[in-house]
């Protein structure tokens, strides 16, 4: 007996994940959010053995779902001030510790590339732990709206492999 030919469905599988890429990068150039475009550029996916597999930057996770701040801005003198955010927007798996330190990561580079002085960068810092990275949902958004449209791509797919199997049995 023949083997189904599953061609269709593995052009659907990498059609699916060629558009999640697409407009994930989208996404990401409406938002704004792409000044160095290292973020933007590292965005791919990889099929293996029917597996499909998405890749980018690490920090692209917590621009996508967001980092919740402390809520709290600390002003010399061990005071602080309260930060109005809506820590229910990001998603609780990535949060700032409470701790009186500011964010670590290069944001030199971020800086030069917005036109923003360095002077800036440790109240750019602290601002941040305190409020927060907001939310993008820059790649979430892309996957579930591809994703919807999957199912009858794939439905399909299926049913015209089969019915070319089929074909093929009822001439012999």
């Amino acid at each position: 007996m023949a083997r189904i030919s599953f061609e269709r469905l593995d052009k659907a599988l990498h059609d699916f994940a060629k558009g999640v890429v697409k407009q994930a990068r989208g996404n990401l150039t409406r938002e704004k959010a792409n000044a160095s475009r290292t973020l933007w550029s590292s965005i791919r996916f990889k099929i293996k053995n029917n597996v499909l597999d998405f890749f980018m930057e690490y920090y692209g996770a917590f621009l996508d779902k967001g980092v919740t701040g402390t809520g709290n801005l600390w002003l010399s003198k061990k005071k602080s001030m309260p930060v109005p955010y809506n820590k229910s927007e990001a998603d609780p798996e990535f949060a700032f510790k409470s701790s009186k330190k500011a964010i670590g990561g290069d944001l030199k580079s971020w800086l030069n590339i917005r036109g923003i002085e360095l002077k800036y960068e440790f109240p750019i810092r602290k601002s941040i732990h305190a409020k927060g990275i907001r939310p993008r949902r820059f790649f979430t958004n892309a996957f579930d709206q591809q994703y919807n449209k999957f199912d009858e791509v794939i439905g399909r797919a299926v049913t015209n492999d089969l019915n070319e199997h089929i074909d093929k049995i009822l001439r012999n």
